[in-house]
């Protein structure tokens, strides 16, 4: 930042924000369960897809062993957390049932 700032500006960093790094292991027991709920709401399963975040719990959890399940129910062009963010209403309505059935799923089995 420093070397394509003007002299006159003052630069300083200072990380306010942080977390450790994580690897979802998408063989989990748990992650079959949801796309078996995707399948049998939207007529297909979830794409696997590495992303970045900022969930600092995540990592934590992980280690102790928690199935980890981060997915979403919106697409590439929705502008995830930008000013126009968007989502159709019918994958919201979607989400809610396949979550739903995930749970009612997981419930019955001992993952």
């Amino acid at each position: 930042m420093r070397a394509v700032a003007p002299d006159y500006a003052d630069i300083e960093v200072r990380p306010i924000h942080g977390a450790d790094p994580v690897q979802v292991d998408v063989t989990q027991p748990a992650f079959a369960v949801l796309d078996e709920a995707f399948t049998e709401v939207v007529g297909r399963g979830p794409v696997a897809i590495r992303s970045g975040g900022s969930i600092p719990v995540v990592a934590s959890l992980g280690l102790r062993g928690a199935p980890i399940l981060l997915t979403g129910v919106g697409l590439p062009d929705d502008g995830l957390h930008s000013p126009n963010e968007k989502l159709n209403l019918q994958q919201l309505w979607d989400g809610v049932a396949i979550f739903g059935r995930f749970f009612e799923r997981f419930a019955d089995q001992s993952v």
